[in-house]
């Protein structure tokens, strides 16, 4: 997920706007990260768009949004195949039990458990064997609809979708689709913090031998893993960078020797000769039978006929 966040900022960075129109018009965007549009009509994307620490954006380069992309939809792949087995899991075993609410009384439960909270007075934690109200209704929203909204949206800001699936793009369109897509990452952003310092503060080592080792204890080895986990966070976009920047760096020096060689093509068909404007009347007066017979037939499909005598000087 940090992965998936990191590149998804990223990418918002490069047009920092979020609209609830289906054009991009200036002055319309409901959230911006950057000052309004100025009346410069040489005002470009690459002007709007702005520089996100590195420690925040990947790769953490502005204007970076295709090597973004590719950090993006690779890790979102990955997290969508760990999503379906997750789902099976939870249907095969029954555990889908825990986050489905299946009466109203979870609602003024969670008020009830959500004032121990503000009052510092932990309720008793149970979550190995059943959530409370507050996370039960939390995970719900998290598992079945922020989960499947944020690759539902994701999909609608493809283009290549959005022009297939015409009937859904009218109402979904693609800047519909981004700015619920990024409403969904503030969802995840505040119950990745609230989940993270709940586990941190409710009992780190029993809460991390739950989620590594599907028992309880207090050892330090889950510890141990949970802190390993955090070091590849952090270090392996650092590693995979340079290799990612190189293959770019390699494309673009392709694209150029390319575009040169086309050029140097071009060069040898060119004759230097002056440049000459051919006229809007070229190709009439480079095959005039051809627009004679178009004439005929523009004429016949009005149910007239016409016929050509050459002028005499």
């Amino acid at each position: 997920m940090t992965f998936v966040i990191r590149a998804g900022l990223q990418i918002f960075a490069d047009h920092p706007r979020l609209y609830w129109t289906r054009h991009s018009t200036p002055g319309k965007e409901w959230f911006r990260a950057q000052k309004p549009v100025p009346a410069d009509p040489l005002w470009t994307a690459k002007k709007d768009s702005i520089s996100l620490p590195g420690q925040v954006g990947l790769p953490g380069i502005r204007h970076s949004i295709g090597l973004a992309r590719w950090w993006h939809l690779g890790i979102s792949t990955l997290w969508v195949l760990n999503g379906l087995v997750f789902y099976v899991l939870l249907f095969m075993t029954g555990q889908w039990r825990l986050l489905v609410p299946t009466s109203w009384a979870v609602f003024p439960h969670a008020a009830s458990v959500l004032i121990q909270y503000l009052s510092l007075n932990w309720p008793t934690e149970t979550a190995w064997a059943s959530y409370n109200g507050p996370q039960q209704i939390v995970y719900f929203i998290t598992v079945f609809v922020a989960a499947p909204a944020a690759l539902a949206t994701g999909l609608g800001m493809s283009p290549a979708l959005s022009t297939r699936f015409k009937r859904i793009s009218k109402v979904l369109s693609i800047q519909n689709a981004r700015s619920l897509h990024f409403l969904v990452l503030l969802w995840l952003l505040l119950f990745i913090v609230i989940h993270v310092t709940l586990v941190f503060t409710t009992g780190l080592f029993r809460n991390l031998n739950y989620v590594y080792a599907a028992r309880g204890g207090h050892g330090w080895a889950r510890f141990g893993i949970f802190a390993a986990s955090m070091v590849v966070v952090i270090v392996l976009p650092r590693c995979l960078l340079p290799t990612s920047r190189g293959q770019t760096r390699r494309q673009t020096r392709t694209r150029r020797r390319d575009a040169q060689t086309r050029h140097r093509h071009l060069a040898v068909l060119h004759d230097n000769s002056p440049y000459r404007d051919l006229g809007p009347d070229h190709f009439t007066r480079r095959d005039p039978e051809r627009a004679m017979r178009r004439m005929l037939r523009e004429a016949n499909s009005l149910g007239l006929t016409i016929r050509f005598e050459p002028i005499t000087a």
